[in-house]
C-alpha cells in the first residue's frame, strides 16, 4: 500500500463514522483560495486585493 492509499484508507475509516449518523446540526467549512488578478473584471476580495475566489456564490 503506497503512502496516498494508506492516507485514502484512514481518512475514510474516521469520516465513515461522522457521515453515517444525522447530526442535529450540519456545518459545512469551505475555505476558498483567492487568486490574485490585475485584470479590470477582477473584484475586490475580503484580503484586499483584486482577484477571483475558488468558490462560486
Amino acid at each position: 500500500m503506497t503512502g496516498a492509499e494508506a492516507l485514502k484508507a484512514v481518512s475514510q475509516e474516521l469520516m465513515e463514522d461522522g457521515l453515517n449518523r444525522e447530526p442535529e446540526e450540519l456545518t459545512l467549512d469551505v475555505d476558498a483560495t483567492g487568486i490574485e488578478a490585475e485584470k479590470q473584471a477582477a473584484q475586490w476580495t475580503y484580503h484586499k486585493v483584486q482577484g477571483y475566489s475558488t468558490v462560486k456564490r
